[in-house]
């Protein structure tokens, strides 16, 4: 899925692309999920490489770059978040990962797809419709879907982001769901010497990863 993403910036920079767990052909990993292991298997990626690094995280993966940039600030340099959800983590999500659970155990992954996104308010699944585009990147990431729901709902907000000190770049497509919408002010308010930009066109999930990959290489150079 952020293969055209990394296939742009890789003109300019040396790129790894983070299989998480649920996302990659290693298997799911050590149940419950929790973000502590997230953050520790981004920590060992990072450690393998010889300078700090720019994160860009998209969705949950962008809260996940929060609590590491957090708690190792000196493997990161910059970070470029993509619609984070800070404001779903907790209990709040607990039916949608209860419904998910349920589908998923009567053989119905795509109906976890759409539970999963239109639940959280995004305009391309408001209908119940699921575009084709996105509908076959993400019947292979329901595993990865289902930790990301199962960290969230056992995660809030935690104080240490105050401490972030390095440059953070918030992102967004146009139009962009209130929820996304909720959790960049409460990042841009806990870090306020964030940039914020808006990508026209661009929905939660962008289909001109060209755009981003601009936008990135603009503020990170």
């Amino acid at each position: 899925m952020y293969q055209p993403l990394a296939d742009s910036l890789a003109h300019h920079y040396r790129v790894h692309l983070v299989a998480r767990r649920g996302y990659g052909s290693d298997g799911p990993g050590s149940r419950p999920y929790r973000i502590v292991d997230q953050v520790a298997d981004l920590a060992a990626v990072l450690g393998e490489l010889d300078e700090p690094a720019v994160l860009f995280g998209h969705s949950f993966g962008g809260v996940i770059g929060l609590a590491l940039t957090a708690s190792l600030p000196a493997q990161v340099r910059g970070l470029a978040l993509y619609e984070p959800p800070v404001t779903m983590l907790g209990h709040a999500m607990t039916p949608m990962l209860r419904r998910c659970g349920e589908l998923l155990a009567e053989g119905r992954p795509m109906d976890v797809v759409r539970t999963a996104f239109r639940l959280s308010g995004l305009p391309e699944f408001a209908d119940g419709a699921l575009p084709e585009r996105i509908a076959s990147g993400l019947m292979a990431v329901v595993p990865g879907l289902m930790a990301d729901l199962e960290c969230a709902t056992t995660m809030t907000i935690s104080a240490e982001w105050t401490s972030i000190a390095v440059p953070v770049l918030l992102m967004r497509g146009e139009p962009a769901a209130a929820d996304y919408l909720r959790g960049l002010a409460l990042v841009q308010l806990l870090l306020p010497a964030s940039t914020c930009a808006v990508l026209p066109g661009q929905a939660h999930f962008p289909h001109d990863f060209d755009q981003v990959a601009k936008l990135i290489s603009d503020w990170a150079s």
